[in-house]
């Protein structure tokens, strides 16, 4: 993706983070609800839900990849998050701000 583009997804994870609450349904939920003004389904939730674990699971055995992505763009991460659970939101971010419900109004 564009630089400016992950370094929106990277704004939206770090809000997810400071402001959705202390686990990850709920974080999902505060983004779900911020991107598309809606609660998310069940089945969105346990979607976004298995999504963040397996890229919680990649970034923490590839630290190399997590510090990557968190280089992109101008933005330093925030201090106290670990930078895999850094990099995993925000790849829930990305998704979230991809999807069709978020870019086109119907």
């Amino acid at each position: 993706n564009e630089i400016t583009f992950v370094e929106a997804a990277q704004g939206f994870a770090r809000r997810m983070l400071t402001e959705g609450g202390s686990g990850a349904a709920d974080r999902i939920r505060f983004g779900f609800q911020l991107a598309l003004g809606r609660k998310p389904t069940k089945h969105e939730l346990q979607t976004l839900e298995k999504g963040l674990a397996a890229d919680r699971k990649f970034f923490h055995s590839d630290t190399h990849a997590a510090e990557k992505l968190s280089k992109v763009g101008v933005v330093p991460p925030p201090k106290d998050v670990p930078l895999p659970d850094y990099a995993a939101y925000t790849l829930v971010a990305n998704v979230l701000l991809n999807l069709d419900e978020f870019i086109m109004r119907e």
